[in-house]
């Protein structure tokens, strides 16, 4: 088996590392180099910007639920990390300190958890993410605390 080939475009014989794959081809490779691929998509989108937009969004429609962790389940971490993201952004009021945040997630001790007291998705009752809803836990402790409120009663 080969292990370089000759793109079509620019001429150059590259890795076939810098060719992407293409079932129907005899070698299962697209005949130009990743290079030329890219700057194709490029010169394309900045020549048919408005139908590449219009493509996308009917593409989105179409596909309502595929950056969901229901829809794609490939991207089903990538979607829920995403989702959390948003999630804590919704639940920092516009009062918080954001720079104690911050502060407060940079130092972290190594081998602990930033824990929200109350939780941010609770039950019965839904934190705010501010400073003095985190504490630091163990990963353990955090799991065993789950999505739990901290009950005092049961330590008295």
């Amino acid at each position: 088996m080969y292990s370089t080939k000759t793109c079509i475009k620019c001429g150059e014989t590259k890795p076939l590392t810098e060719f992407y794959r293409h079932k129907k081809s005899k070698d299962g490779l697209r005949g130009e180099c990743k290079t030329c691929c890219a700057a194709y998509a490029r010169a394309y989108y900045a020549n048919n910007r408005d139908a590449a937009r219009d493509a996308n969004r009917r593409w989105r429609k179409r596909n309502p639920g595929y950056f969901t962790r229901e829809g794609n389940k490939r991207n089903s971490a990538t979607a829920q990390a995403h989702a959390r993201v948003r999630q804590l952004k919704r639940e920092t009021p516009a009062w918080a300190d954001r720079k104690a945040l911050i502060d407060f997630y940079a130092a972290r001790p190594d081998g602990m958890q930033v824990d929200h007291i109350i939780p941010i998705k609770g039950d019965t009752v839904t934190g705010l993410n501010v400073p003095e809803n985190l504490q630091y836990l163990t990963p353990e402790e955090n799991r065993a605390k789950g999505n739990k409120v901290f009950d005092l009663q049961t330590v008295w």
